[in-house]
Formats: C-alpha cells, sequence, structure tokens
C-alpha cells in the first residue's frame, strides 16, 4: 500500500530521525546537569534568549528555506547558486534592516530588552545568532532537498556536539551559569555559519541579489513570515507572557515541561525533513497513485503520531519528577497538554504544505497570523483564569484550531483523494 516509501526515503528518515533528534535528545538529557547548575530563573534567561532567536531568525531568512524547497526542482544545476545566492543576500540584507531598526526602537524605548527581560548585550548577540541561523537553516534545507542525508547527520550533529561540549565547559567548570549555556548555543550557530559560508562560496554561490529576485523573493517571504512569526507566538509567545505576568522562575519550570512535550515535536519535525522534498517533488505531478499514496501515509502518520503523544504525555509523569532536580517538579502538570499539542502541529504542517505547494502563501499566512492573534488573546485569558497551566491549555486549543482551518483550506486548494483512498485505484475518479 505505501509503495513510495521504498528504501532510499526509509533511509533518509531514519538519519533525519536520528540527526533531528539528537538536539533535542540533548537538550532533553541535558535537563538533569541544567536544572542542577542552573535556577528556575537561570533557565528562564536562556528560554528568553532562545525565544528570541528563535523568533528573528525566521524574520531574517524571509522564508528562504521553504522558496529554496520549494524552487530547487523548477531550476537547472545551473540555476540553482543564483538562486541560493539571491535567498542568502536577502538573508543579510534583512538582517541588517532588523539590526538597525532594533538598535533605534531599543535605544530610545529598551522596549524589547524589557519585553523579554534580557540586557541590551544579549539583545544584539540574539540578532546576529538569528543571521546565524538562517545561513544554517538554508544549508541544511539545501541538503536535504539533495537528498545528501549522510551529510545532513554530520553538518547537525557536530554543531550539536560544539554547542554541548562548550555549555557544559562554561557552566560546570567555570561556573558561568545562563551565561555558560548562551554562549554554547550561540558560538556554536555562528562558528558553523562561517564554515557554510565557505561550503557555498566552493560551489560558486555568490551573495547577489537582482531587482528581479527581490520581487519574487518577497512576494513569496514575506507571507512566510508572517506566518513564523505567527508560529512563534504559539509555540514562545506563552513564556513572555509568563515572564511578565509572574515571573522567570515560573517560565522556567513551564519551560522544562515544555521541553519535555517537545520531544514530540522532535518526532514530527524529523519525519517532516524527508517528507518535504518527496511531497514538493511529486504532489505537483498531480498522479492519482502518487496522491492516493500521499494521503494513505498521511493517515497512517497523523495517527501513529497520536498514539506517540499520548503515550509519551503519559510516561512523563513518572518520568521527569526522576531526571530533574526537585525545583522544577511541578513542571510535570503540563506535559500531556503539550504533548496533545504537537501532535496537532504535525497534523498541521503537513496540510499547510498544499497551500505553499499551490503558491497559496498569503492563504496560509492569512489562517497563521489569524490564529496567532487568537492565540495571543486565549493566552493570555487563561494565564489570568487558570495560572501558569492556562498557556498549555492554549496552545492545545489554538493548534487544534489552526489544524483544522488549514486542513479545511487544503480541500479547496489542492483536492486530494481524502475520501476514496481506500477504494481501489480502477474505481476511483481522478482529483480534480
Amino acid at each position: 500500500m505505501l509503495a513510495f516509501l521504498d528504501l532510499g526515503v526509509l533511509k533518509r528518515t531514519l538519519i533525519y530521525t536520528v540527526s533531528g533528534s539528537l538536539s533535542a535528545l540533548v537538550a532533553f538529557f541535558l535537563l538533569p546537569i541544567l536544572t542542577r547548575y542552573l535556577s528556575p530563573s537561570d533557565y528562564g534567561i536562556v528560554e528568553m534568549f532562545t525565544s528570541l532567536t528563535a523568533c528573528l531568525s525566521g524574520i531574517v531568512i524571509v522564508g528562504g528555506n521553504t522558496i529554496l524547497a520549494k524552487e530547487y526542482f523548477n531550476h537547472s544545476d545551473a540555476g540553482r547558486a543564483p538562486l541560493i545566492g539571491g535567498i542568502l543576500a536577502l538573508t543579510c540584507v534583512s538582517a541588517l534592516v532588523l539590526l538597525v531598526a532594533v538598535a533605534a526602537i531599543d535605544l530610545h524605548a529598551g522596549v524589547i530588552a524589557r519585553l523579554f527581560k534580557i540586557g541590551d548585550g544579549l539583545l544584539y548577540l540574539a540578532i546576529v545568532s538569528s543571521l546565524a541561523s538562517a545561513i544554517i537553516a538554508l544549508v541544511t534545507t539545501l541538503l536535504q532537498v539533495e537528498k545528501r542525508a549522510g551529510a545532513y547527520m554530520g553538518f547537525v550533529n557536530s554543531k550539536t556536539l560544539l554547542e554541548t561540549l562548550v555549555s557544559l565547559a562554561l557552566i560546570i567548570s567555570f561556573g558561568l551559569k545562563w551565561s555558560g549555556r548562551i554562549t554554547g548555543i550561540a558560538g556554536s550557530s555562528i562558528l558553523f555559519a562561517f564554515l557554510s559560508m565557505i561550503w557555498l562560496w566552493k560551489r560558486n554561490v555568490r551573495i547577489t541579489l537582482s531587482a528581479g529576485q527581490a520581487k519574487f523573493m518577497l512576494a513569496l517571504g514575506l507571507p512566510l513570515v508572517a506566518a513564523h512569526v505567527s508560529v512563534w507566538i504559539y509555540g514562545m509567545v506563552d513564556r513572555v507572557m509568563i515572564t511578565n505576568l509572574f515571573d522567570l522562575a515560573s517560565t522556567g519550570i513551564y519551560s522544562v515541561g515544555f521541553r519535555f512535550g517537545a520531544v514530540v515535536a522532535m518526532v514530527e519535525s524529523a519525519f517532516s525533513m524527508a517528507w518535504l522534498p518527496y511531497f514538493f517533488e511529486n504532489v505537483r505531478l498531480n498522479n492519482p497513485r502518487t496522491n492516493r499514496r500521499i494521503v494513505q501515509f498521511t493517515y497512517l502518520y497523523i495517527l501513529a503520531l497520536l498514539v506517540f503523544a499520548i503515550g509519551f504525555g503519559f510516561l512523563t509523569r513518572w518520568l521527569l519528577p526522576a531526571m530533574v532536580d526537585k525545583r522544577f517538579a511541578a513542571a510535570a502538570r503540563f506535559t500531556m497538554l503539550i504533548c496533545v499539542a504537537f501532535w496537532l502541529s504535525g497534523a498541521w504542517k503537513l496540510f499547510g504544505c498544499y497551500l505553499i505547494a499551490e503558491g497559496k502563501t498569503r492563504l496560509y499566512g492569512l489562517i497563521t497570523f489569524t490564529m496567532a492573534a487568537f492565540h495571543i488573546g486565549l493566552t493570555f485569558y487563561l494565564l489570568k483564569s487558570l495560572g501558569v497551566i492556562g498557556a498549555a491549555w492554549a496552545t492545545m486549543f489554538t493548534y487544534g484550531a489552526a489544524t483544522t482551518i488549514t486542513f479545511a483550506a487544503a480541500l479547496r486548494v489542492h483536492p486530494m483523494p481524502w475520501t476514496s483512498v481506500f477504494v481501489p485505484l480502477g474505481k476511483v475518479r481522478p482529483a480534480n
């Protein structure tokens, strides 16, 4: 039934799962150490820095990684270097614009630094780190679409190893606490971005951007920026609100619970890395047999991910207290809700791919932006009503609503055999 999952796809899926999981697993298994050496407030500072960096990296890249995945197969070998160079140039320009804008805003009001409860130094380090992360994302996307899973594994795992060793050395040996962890994160990103630039240069990629390229990329990319910020709001704005409504210690405890639930996100993200190149390459063919196989695997994947999410959610009730310092034990209250939320997020990503494949990035951006606005209001209300656990409930409800709306939109823009998928192929009419 799922013949399209040939050995190549299975092999890449396994490699991406291992590699994509390693970074999350390292962060997960570092919890016993970090919760011993860092206080809940220290952990909260680290989460605020990584939260800000995650937001800014998606703004800086202007949807370039998604554009590269979508447009790669529409270009010849000779045309791909200018495409990558244009995306890289736009990324650098947007980082510079962001740096000037943030400096102007924060110089007079200090709004951003106060909102994230970090100093100006960490604010500017987050911008530099976000540019580095954007460059790394372009390289990893390129390795994915070229199906170079082994190179991807070596690149990603090496960065994770360096980040971990530097962080542990600075925290344990030098007693730097939150600053040691942030140095490990930002330092490894900057180094590997530099290595990425050298590798791209050797592939004849030059940082050049024509007016036509800029117009094309901005038309596709700006809605994706809105989508990214919206997605960031789903996963990170809760920590900003908790920090401002409660304190950094509450943010640290909540973030530990979120880290356990994010194991589900780790699994679905690893699958997406292997799935997206196949999906974008084949869905545009509109072949009835291939469409059926895509839908069949979608159903199977969503069911399997649900079983894993619920099972792991129950397991965390015993696993978390055994792993983390007792100061963080209250984090176990959040894990089941976060596990289910990331199951819904995984389904949402699958359906969102249909809108991107049809060039409906504005529609996708509108959906995610609208739901993000809804999430901000719901999170604020539930935090006020239920306390810190309200953030977990809001995340789950928002992802559920976003998944439902995006699936309905996908049905309209790209019909697939969702209801006839298990009927013999000869008795089914092709999707219009």
